[in-house]
């Protein structure tokens, strides 16, 4: 089975990024990153990701781009 889930970013300030992601436009959580340590923390689950599947692969994106010094508009998980 294919998953692709959509991370687009939704806030930057000096410190932080905030990004939604999901399966679909009206399936969003959201996540932010804090820029100088990489720490993320969820702050919406995205609708019927209770066991957060979307939330850690959404994460381990946002980490790849963070490690790079990137902080993308938009971006994506797939496999």
């Amino acid at each position: 089975m294919a998953l692709y889930i959509m991370i687009r970013k939704i806030a930057e300030n000096p410190t932080s990024a905030e990004y939604a992601f999901g399966t679909g436009a009206d399936r969003l959580g959201q996540l932010k990153i804090d820029k100088a340590t990489g720490a993320v923390i969820l702050v919406e689950s995205a609708p019927g990701d209770e066991k957060g599947a979307l939330y850690y692969r959404a994460t381990y994106k946002i980490k790849q781009h963070w490690t790079a010094g990137e902080f993308p508009e938009a971006t994506c998980w797939a496999s």
